[in-house]
This record gives C-alpha cells, structure tokens and sequence, in this order.
C-alpha cells in the first residue's frame, strides 16, 4: 500500500516527506522516482543506509548538483560510479572523480569528462 502511494505522482510532496523514513526500501526507492518529490527528500535519501536507495538517488534525474555533490564521496563505489555517470554532475566533481582508486569510477569520470569536452567542440 504505502508503495502505491509513494509512486502516485498525485501524492502531495508532504507526504512523500514523511514517507522518506518509511522502514521498507521500496518504499523510498518509488518516491526517488515520483515527480513530486522535493530535491530536499533526495538530499536526505541520499544518505540512506541501503545501497540501492542511495544508488538510486544517484541516478535520479531530479538530483540536483549539491546532491550530486554529497554523493561524490560516498562510501560505496556505486554511488559514486552513479554520480560519474549522471548528466547534472558538474565538470569539477569529474575531475575529482578522476583520481578516484576504483578503476571504474575513474574510467566513467573520464568518458563524461570526454563527452562534455565534445560537446564544447
């Protein structure tokens, strides 16, 4: 139940708030998804303690840059692989995931870094 209503993008974001400190993990994973969901809920979300919620914060296309920014230096080299790999990282954090010690977070930092770089071509 509480997941449908987490997916509701009818959902007041209120509501998707107090739902943010739901016990089950699916349930915050559908309000990363839902629409309606204010960027502050991803900034709390982004400190979860499952790694697929986290993750999927990461990949959110709402997640904004400070977010972005938080998750840049996560624990787990998911996250951060995520955080290479989403469109709104801004080109300061790809630089400083160039020097990261997983190979591949590293790897994907540097082919958006590449990407960006062609598009300013």
């Amino acid at each position: 139940m509480c997941s449908s209503v987490a997916a509701n993008f009818n959902s007041p974001s209120a509501l998707l708030l107090r739902m943010a400190s739901d016990p089950d993990s699916d349930v915050r994973k559908e309000i990363i998804q839902n629409d309606n969901t204010p960027v502050a809920v991803l900034m709390r979300l982004s400190a979860d303690e499952d790694l697929a919620v986290r993750c999927k914060v990461a990949f959110a296309s709402k997640a904004s840059r400070a977010v972005l920014q938080k998750m840049s230096t996560d624990d787990h080299p998911w996250v951060r692989l995520a955080v290479a790999k989403h469109s709104n990282t801004p080109n300061t954090l790809l630089e400083n995931l160039r020097r990261e010690p997983v190979s591949y977070v590293r790897q994907a930092s540097r082919e958006a870094c590449s990407k960006t770089a062609e598009f300013k071509k």
